[in-house]
């Protein structure tokens, strides 16, 4: 029972191997001259950031008792140990049974993984839905030797533990709170083993039961589809365009705000988030989107960090950061109120103070302490927006929406983003319309 990082994840995408019954992570996926499938994979260049992660559980004739609960609880722990479920995206290579434990880890561990809002690729190859008759053939087998597994695993209509697994899943995939796609591979030929047994393993209507457009491998039966001859063996070559689809992304948002003055108990001011930015990233979360702001970070929300110095960099952490939220965003929300836009005397116009310094080159903007030269006494995060947005509105004016809290007043948008559609998100029309809108740019082709 063990896990092994073939090569640990540099950009949150992990891929992990599950292999079958009587089987383990070295002899599922290695075929006969050598070549071993998660090492091909590791050689993709195109991949080259890519986790890549081999799962090996306890499976065998004198396994006993040790059931699929069993090993959905070692997969659990192994993961967690060796920090795969660190990866915002995680992608399964499930061969027949291991496509059942890998269901239900998911079924069992639906609610973190939403929670998390992690990302699920599900690659089942020869994988049975409903048991298969690979175990029908090992039941003499599994009531010799007491052998859980296979008992769990046969095709028969009393199979009530594995048919409800199937509801359930279907279910969790159905309802699209987890983010979730898949691709099913299924077998071609019988396995002959001395004339006792002919058959495909996993029947076709066993082994594409949950996604469409399934592919049968030719010329594979039940074992050899688990182990690509090389790197243009089409099973691999399948997996590989499954990890660069990817799953359907979350349009990221990144909503710039102003921060407030208001009176703690004291009666002293201070300066505190706009309680209502927070609350339209929550909406927007809730509605499936990516959504981004300051406070998410400083308080380490949906996981994640307060920004890092950077050795050598003499800025501050949060500025990087913004630039950093604006150049990678879909679309960035501006949240148009009155104290928004006179964070600048002239509003954003092309004659005035923010603007000039806008017009500095980058060296000029900074003191000795890193932070942005400005008049005495002024905030200066939100200029740093309003610089990040200006250097790429003339080429993506439309990422940009001006957004608000009531009806427009163009007196409460900077003038670089007026002109441009304005959204009152109190709306509840408004606000699908915002949604609606954001989804249309996601589909449009930006250039970085």
């Amino acid at each position: 029972m063990r896990g092994e990082w073939i090569r640990r994840s540099e950009a949150g995408t992990s891929v992990v191997f599950v292999h079958g019954i009587l089987s383990s992570g070295e002899t599922c996926w290695r075929h006969e001259n050598g070549s071993y499938w998660p090492e091909l994979l590791k050689n993709e260049a195109a991949l080259g950031s890519l986790g890549i992660y081999v799962f090996t559980y306890e499976t065998g004739i004198f396994s006993g008792s040790y059931c699929l609960s069993d090993i959905v609880d070692a997969l659990k722990e192994h993961t967690q140990v060796d920090k795969v479920l660190k990866s915002e995206r995680l992608i399964f290579v499930c061969h027949s049974m291991g496509g059942i434990v890998v269901r239900k880890f998911l079924v069992e561990r639906a609610s973190d993984l939403i929670e998390e809002e992690k990302e699920i690729g599900l690659f089942l190859v020869a994988s049975p839905s409903l048991g298969s008759d690979y175990a029908n053939w090992l039941k003499p087998l599994a009531q010799l030797f007491g052998n859980a597994q296979a008992d769990a695993l046969r095709f028969v209509q009393g199979n009530y533990w594995l048919n409800d697994l199937d509801r359930q899943f279907s279910n969790l995939k159905d309802a699209g709170k987890l983010r979730m796609k898949g691709k099913e591979l299924i077998e071609d030929k019988f396995v002959v083993l001395e004339k006792l047994w002919q058959t495909q393993v996993v029947e076709p209507f066993s082994g594409r039961r949950y996604f469409g457009e399934s592919f049968k491998v030719p010329m594979s039966n039940h074992f050899s589809i688990a182990k690509p001859e090389n790197k243009d063996a089409i099973q691999h070559r399948l997996l590989c365009r499954f990890i660069e689809d990817g799953v359907v992304p979350k349009p990221k948002i990144y909503i710039s705000y102003t921060w407030l003055n208001e009176k703690n108990d004291k009666g002293e001011w201070k300066r505190v988030p706009d309680k209502r930015a927070f609350e339209l990233a929550e909406r927007l979360r809730k509605n499936g989107f990516d959504s981004r702001l300051d406070i998410y970070s400083k308080d380490s929300h949906h996981g994640f960090e307060p920004p890092h110095r950077n050795p050598g960099d003499r800025r501050d952490p949060w500025i990087i950061w913004a630039e950093e939220q604006i150049r990678d965003a879909d679309c960035v929300l501006l949240i148009c109120i009155p104290e928004y836009v006179a964070s600048d005397p002239d509003s954003g116009e092309s004659t005035g103070e923010w603007w000039s310094w806008h017009l500095l080159n980058d060296n000029s903007k900074f003191n000795k302490e890193g932070l942005p030269v400005m008049r005495e006494n002024r905030r200066p995060a939100l200029w740093w927006d309003w610089h990040c947005i200006a250097k790429t509105l003339e080429a993506k004016p439309e990422k940009f929406i001006p957004v608000g809290f009531g009806y427009y007043n163009s007196q409460n948008v900077p003038a670089f983003v007026r002109g441009a559609t304005y959204y009152d998100v109190e709306s509840m029309n408004e606000f699908e319309g915002l949604c609606r809108r954001i989804k249309s740019e996601c589909q449009k082709p930006h250039s970085q």
